[in-house]
């Protein structure tokens, strides 16, 4: 009787100090993001580690004082799965607009960086894919893609990436489908949105391009200048359209 009494009170303090652990980690993790000398990287990967323990800490995280904090915060809300991330850095980005504006800037390189790591491949993938974008070979960077794809099929920045090589190439059928295949995990992923509207361009559908351009400023008004060529291009494509058409009409009304 004994022996069972104890064994039981072994089994109660681990599983206490598991539960005191796993928080007061995520805590002292979150700190260091506030902390000049904290490596947040490491506090990144550790507080993703802990998986749904931290999500408490961090979505307290989201109100500091410190701006650092807060962005990687919502970053590793993002990569955990937990929308309030996503939403804390889609208000930044609205909220700080113009090109120059540094915090603009930042809270886009955050969300980029949390669809590139949520759901992604391992260290060893991602330095493959990190050689053959060195080389800048359109091939090597496909195979190696194809690969991250196969493994982590959840990836949808790396159906964002594929998306565009195969834009790159006018390989309109394969560009479209990795596009919406990323839009379906990440249905703000503005880049993605991008490509699939220059895939429409090449595709001789100007209504449906200007469709994403406009839903793509709609999430990231920071890509207004980036876009001012594609949008230019559209409106031509669309004037055409509308011209080609009502030629259609013309010579289909019968001569009385």
């Amino acid at each position: 009787m004994r022996a069972i009494v104890f064994s039981f009170l072994i089994v109660f303090i681990a599983a206490l100090a598991w539960a005191v652990q796993a928080p007061l980690s995520a805590y002292w993790n979150v700190r260091a993001f506030s902390s000049e000398r904290g490596d947040a990287l490491a506090a990144e990967e550790a507080l993703i580690r802990a998986g749904p323990a931290a999500l408490p800490v961090l979505t307290r995280g989201l109100h500091s004082d410190n701006g650092n904090a807060q962005f990687h915060c919502a970053k590793v809300l993002m990569v955990l799965g937990d929308n309030e991330g996503e939403e804390f850095l889609l208000q930044a980005l609205h909220a700080h607009p113009d090109k120059d504006d540094p915090i603009g800037r930042e809270a886009e390189a955050f969300l980029l960086s949390a669809w590139d790591r949520r759901d992604g491949p391992d260290a060893m993938l991602r330095q493959k894919l990190s050689e053959a974008e060195a080389q800048d070979s359109a091939p090597q960077k496909l195979a190696v893609l194809n690969d991250c794809l196969a493994r982590y099929p959840g990836w949808a920045d790396g159906y964002a990436r594929r998306a565009r090589i195969y834009q790159q190439a006018s390989e309109v059928y394969e560009a479209r489908r990795d596009a919406l295949a990323a839009l379906s995990l990440a249905p703000n992923h503005f880049e993605a949105l991008v490509t699939l509207g220059r895939i429409q361009l090449i595709a001789d559908a100007p209504q449906l391009a200007y469709k994403c351009f406009e839903r793509a400023l709609t999430v990231n008004p920071r890509l207004k200048d980036a876009l001012q060529n594609d949008i230019r291009d559209t409106f031509k494509a669309l004037e055409l359209e509308r011209i080609r058409r009502r030629e259609e009409r013309r010579r289909n009304v019968p001569l009385v």
